[in-house]
Formats: structure tokens, sequence, C-alpha cells
């Protein structure tokens, strides 16, 4: 607080303190709300291409919406950061699949004009619904270790 010394040598002091957050509940607030967006994006490969395509973009649009909600919330509890930090990263994911899963039901809708309504089906169930499903867990858990691991 006061210096012995009229003069200082140094220009700045730098300090680090680490912030370490041991709440899982306080992490499942944050984040429940984009897994289950997440959810509802890959349940909405069982709907029919063919009859409900507006009823899938608007749900898939809906999911976006909600999301992108859930992370300005989420930023404003946490507060804005420099970097990337677990929950944005999840955030971001979540939007990219959301985003893919609409140009895929795009296609899948295509494909069920053209007369092929079984391969859009299959595309849908049997592809996409489990590749989407399996692949952003498999993500989300790289996501969660790798920031266990770092701190």
């Amino acid at each position: 607080p006061e210096l012995e010394s009229k003069s200082s040598t140094y220009s700045q002091l730098l300090i680090k303190v680490y912030i370490e957050r041991n709440s899982f509940l306080g992490f499942l607030k944050l984040s429940a709300g984009v897994y289950i967006s997440a959810g509802i994006t890959f349940l909405s490969f069982f709907l029919k291409s063919k009859e409900e395509i507006g009823s899938r973009t608007g749900l898939l649009v809906g999911c976006l919406f909600a999301t992108i909600v859930n992370m300005q919330v989420a930023d404003s509890i946490l507060g804005s950061s420099p970097h990337l930090t677990l929950v944005d990263k999840i955030h971001i994911s979540t939007i990219f699949y959301i985003a893919i899963a609409t140009l895929v039901s795009i296609y899948s809708h295509i494909i069920d004009q053209k007369g092929n309504s079984d391969k859009a089906i299959f595309l849908d169930r049997k592809i996409c619904f489990p590749l989407f499903t399996i692949s952003f867990i498999i993500l989300n858990l790289v996501i969660i270790f790798n920031a266990i691991k770092t701190g």
C-alpha cells in the first residue's frame, strides 16, 4: 500500500487467479437448454420429409433460436471472455449440428419430391439420426474432458 521510498522500478504487477467451479448443477443449469435443443434436432429426423417439411424446418429454426438465446443467457451469467469457454464450445457445436440438420432436411425433401421416399427415410432415420446423435455425444465428451484436463 505504501512505498518506503518515493520511487519504484516496477511498471506493473501481474497477478493470476485461478477459479475452479465444482458445481455440476451450475453447469447443468447453463447447458440443459442447449442439450434439449440438440435432442429435438436429432428427433426431427423422424418427421417425414414430404408431408412435414414445414414442421421440420420450423422445429429446427426453433431449436436454433433456443440455442442462441440460451448462449446469450449463459454469456450474461458467466460474463464475457476473450476465449471460448466450455459452454461456448457446446453452444457453437450445437448450432453447427442444427445447421447441418437443416441442410440434410432440405436434401431429404428433394429426394422425397423425386419419388424416392424410402431413400429419404433411410437417409434420415438410419444414417443421419445415429450419426448425428453418436458424433454429438462423442464431441461433447471430448470437449468436456478436455476442459477438465486443462482446468
